[in-house]
């Protein structure tokens, strides 16, 4: 009887261990990479960089995860930023040189990246890359990447992964954009229409990719200034919660009940 009971409470604590493990959240966490870039005839800072790159706190837990994240994330931004310095670098420092000849003031190009986790749950993994840059100019630059991963499979998600009804979903964001601009005191027009929809189209097909995250509340696409107004206008970016609209997107990536 004693060893019975002493066995039954030894499968409870292993059944116990095991679902707390399942139930684990993945912990993000982000290292800043920082670089200055000199000149070597005036020996002053034409260009910096900064990026960050990601991993997870519990990899073990989710080795998929955590190896997708470093080739789709970490492997993308590092490329980018480099890639930036290759190609554009004689450029930024010949500009930092003309502008020495004419100012007082220093100026120096820069590209600055800073992520955000905005969800991550037992169902998707899901954060923003805020993107600053300057390459001289009357002023800088911003865009905002979303990246998001399914999070037992580590499969970098589409948004019509998490989506079950684009058009339906096209029709709201569609919708809260008109609304957005009127309010700024914009008109909305066909050309607007026509560009919007064009982006959804381009996205389906694989010619581009919408920029978009995840979070506890809904789904947020990003749009950066310039494309449908003037740069003081700003950002356009629109969030489509899950109440109410559950039917839209793809159960799976719905988040529970409790965490909802």
């Amino acid at each position: 009887m004693f060893k019975s009971a002493r066995f039954a409470a030894a499968v409870c604590l292993t059944l116990w261990a095991a679902a707390s493990l399942a139930q684990a959240e993945p912990i993000l966490q982000f290292s800043k990479h920082k670089q200055e870039y000199v000149d070597e005839r005036r020996r002053t800072v034409y260009f910096k960089t900064s990026y960050e790159t990601a991993s997870l706190k519990n990899a073990k837990e989710y080795p998929a995860l955590n190896a997708a994240v470093r080739r789709d994330f970490n492997e993308v931004r590092k490329k980018h930023v480099a890639s930036a310095v290759r190609d554009m670098g004689p450029d930024y420092k010949e500009q930092t040189r003309n502008w020495a000849k004419y100012n007082k003031s220093k100026m120096v190009c820069f590209v600055e990246e800073e992520a955000s986790v905005c969800r991550a749950d037992d169902a998707v993994v899901s954060f923003s890359c805020a993107v600053t840059a300057f390459y001289g100019g009357p002023h800088h630059n911003t865009a905002i990447l979303g990246y998001s991963f399914d999070t037992l499979s580590g499969g970098l998600l589409r948004l019509s992964d998490v989506v079950s009804d684009r058009r339906g979903l096209e029709k709201l964001v569609s919708a809260a954009l008109k609304a957005e601009m009127e309010a700024r005191d914009l008109e909305y027009t066909e050309e607007t229409e026509t560009q919007f929809r064009k982006m959804f189209d381009d996205d389906a097909s694989g010619k581009v990719s919408l920029s978009w995250t995840l979070d506890s509340d809904g789904l947020t696409l990003y749009f950066d200034p310039y494309l449908f107004a003037p740069y003081a206008y700003g950002r356009f970016d629109m969030t489509v919660n899950y109440a109410g609209h559950e039917a839209i997107f793809a159960e799976k990536y719905l988040p529970s009940r409790e965490d909802h």
